[in-house]
């Protein structure tokens, strides 16, 4: 399954494992992330908010999107 995600640079597509509910939450209830998460994972996580037994993790996109090893895409030839 795939997500959508609009960026400065263009429209990128995740793939997740699955998808859950769509929910809003109050940006000034985020949490820091825990510090069991690995320092590389924190640095791309803008908060977490606590659920009915569960973490939600809010992903900066843009972190995210910097920090992985993505190749620029390849000019198609006419």
């Amino acid at each position: 399954m795939n997500v959508m995600v609009r960026s400065v640079d263009g429209a990128v597509s995740l793939q997740v494992d699955e998808i859950g509910d769509v929910v809003e939450v109050e940006e000034s209830i985020f949490e820091p992330p825990p510090e069991t998460l690995r320092a590389s994972l924190r640095v791309i996580i803008l908060g977490i908010h606590k659920l009915n037994g569960r973490l939600l993790h809010v992903l900066d996109i843009e972190k995210a999107w910097q920090i992985m090893d993505v190749p620029e895409p390849a000019s198609i030839p006419r």
